[in-house]
């Protein structure tokens, strides 16, 4: 199906950026935002107007929203070392 190609593709893509912000952002947080974005979907659904288009529509504009989110956000300086393996 073409939404598990883009979950792939989505998962390769902030995996790293997952592991960067994981000890910093709440998992609470994430769900609640998740949570809110759900809703448009759940309503095109409950009202029948609902499509592949506005579907994969919708995760791109998630995208673009959690892009903007953590553009928008300061990002502290690393630790000495943090990006280095081990």
């Amino acid at each position: 199906m073409f939404g598990d190609l883009l979950r792939d593709l989505k998962d390769r893509v902030l995996a790293p950026v997952a592991q960067t912000i994981g000890h910093n952002v709440s998992p609470l947080a994430i769900s609640l935002i998740a949570f809110v974005a759900g809703l448009d979907g759940t309503l095109a659904r409950l009202q029948g107007r609902s499509s592949d288009l506005g579907a994969y529509l919708d995760l791109l504009l998630d995208f673009a929203v959690y892009a903007a989110r953590r553009g928008s956000s300061p990002c502290p300086q690393p630790a000495p070392g943090a990006w280095s393996p081990g």
